[in-house]
């Protein structure tokens, strides 16, 4: 084993004789090693990355930011973050553009009602826009929305980008509104011990459809912000409805995000309980689009210019296709 060696005042101590608890970093470390989930999947070598805390003063926030930020970007995962009293180091995905507020005034929208959870309106065609804009809460009054008062006859646009998160529960909660049936539609595995590939079998997390809408035509939009929550209800979609995947790829996020305190009294998160698809595929790399429809920074110029946004309108015309 190496020692890491900190200097404190003239004398060189080695990490075997400082107590982890005293040590923001090393207690980190230690942490995931227990607890985090991917470290086989994402092939990282949590080891060599303990080898070079000795570069980073315990002592020093500077250090400290340094440090974690090193290790946080090793990792790569949303989940995984620190947050001090003024700010949060968290890993950013640099293809990931901002992804405006739908503009649907060119749509002929009416009806609109907007919430802090969705926003819903009668667009021309027969068509309905639907943006769920959390997890954190249910969003059955959409649903309720839909079924007593819009014409969805021709299909649904389902606007999930930006989409900030939340509860699978509110996820299955929703989910259950478009399918048809019982089912098991994710599996979770929790780890047993600190080895990284040692969990348990696969369980199972279902869902008791209520099929409300029959076999509408459904498109859901996705960008690099659908994380998380609204990533597991992609997949869920995808895979028990008469859904269409429109946009970028989802930014994944395929665990719990699990919090706690560190021993200088800064917060933490890991990921724990993985999840996976019906198929036992892992959730973490995100979900490939049906039809990749890239929104970057000349999409978003256009955007600006023309008010036509290039993944709204390819879905509004492709349930235009797909009802002739």
């Amino acid at each position: 084993m190496k020692y890491c060696l900190f200097i404190c005042g003239l004398l060189f101590i080695s990490c075997s004789q400082i107590r982890i608890e005293e040590n923001p970093l090393l207690f980190f470390w230690e942490e995931m090693d227990k607890k985090y989930v991917y470290f086989e999947e994402k092939q990282i070598n949590w080891d060599s990355v303990k080898n070079t805390l000795h570069l980073y003063n315990p002592d020093n926030d500077s250090d400290l930011l340094s440090g974690f930020t090193s290790m946080i970007n090793t990792i790569k995962d949303g989940h995984v973050w620190i947050a001090t009293d003024e700010t949060v180091i968290t890993f950013y995905d640099s293809e990931y553009y901002n992804n405006p507020v739908m503009e649907l005034d060119i749509y002929d929208a009416g009806n609109l009602i907007d919430t802090d959870v969705y926003t819903i309106a009668q667009l021309k065609n027969n068509t309905v826009y639907v943006a769920i804009k959390t997890f954190l809460k249910p969003s059955s009054s959409a649903v309720t929305e839909l079924v007593n008062g819009y014409n969805y006859s021709n299909g649904i646009i389902m606007d999930i980008r930006n989409n900030t998160g939340g509860y699978i529960e509110c996820v299955l909660d929703l989910a259950s509104c478009f399918i048809k049936g019982n089912h098991n539609v994710l599996y979770t595995r929790h780890k047993k011990s600190r080895k990284h590939d040692d969990f348990t079998d696969y369980k199972p997390i279902s869902v008791v459809g209520k099929n409300l809408f029959g076999d509408v035509k459904l498109v859901i939009i996705t960008d690099k912000r659908t994380y998380s929550a609204p990533n597991s209800f992609v997949s869920i979609m995808r895979n028990f409805t008469n859904t269409v995947l429109v946009g970028n790829k989802t930014g994944g996020g395929g665990a719990q995000s699990c919090r706690s305190i560190l021993p200088n009294g800064w917060g933490y998160s890991i990921s724990e309980n993985p999840h996976f698809d019906v198929n036992f595929k892992s959730l973490e790399p995100g979900v490939e689009p049906d039809y990749l429809i890239v929104f970057g920074e000349q999409q978003y110029d256009e955007y600006q210019e023309t008010g036509i946004h290039c993944q709204m309108e390819f879905a509004f015309q492709l349930l235009n296709q797909l009802s002739q």
